[in-house]
């Protein structure tokens, strides 16, 4: 192999390191774009979980509260109940003197 040959067979190589190396930056290109695109998204998801959270926490704060009131709402039911039912047998008592 002359000099001629070999120099020719250097550039073929360096052209072709030349076009992978193109071929890798366009790739890395696209493949940075989609990690942008894919931490948006992420974001995204992230911030939609937290929302859901916090409708979560008011949610069980306001069922917690609603429990409270029907749980004393059967109280005062119970204690009304009571007084009904004293202030009948004192009609009956006034009723037979």
């Amino acid at each position: 192999m002359d000099l001629v040959e070999k120099l020719d067979a250097f550039e073929i190589k360096i052209r072709r390191l030349i076009l992978l190396n193109q071929q890798l930056r366009e790739e890395n290109e696209q493949l940075h774009g989609e990690v942008i695109r894919i931490q948006n998204q992420l974001n995204q998801h992230e911030m939609a979980m937290r929302e859901m959270q916090e409708r979560l926490a008011e949610s069980e704060n306001s069922t917690e509260g609603q429990l409270v009131g029907v749980q004393n709402s059967k109280g005062i039911k119970r204690q009304i109940d009571s007084y009904v039912r004293k202030i009948d047998k004192l009609i009956e008592v006034i009723e037979n003197s």
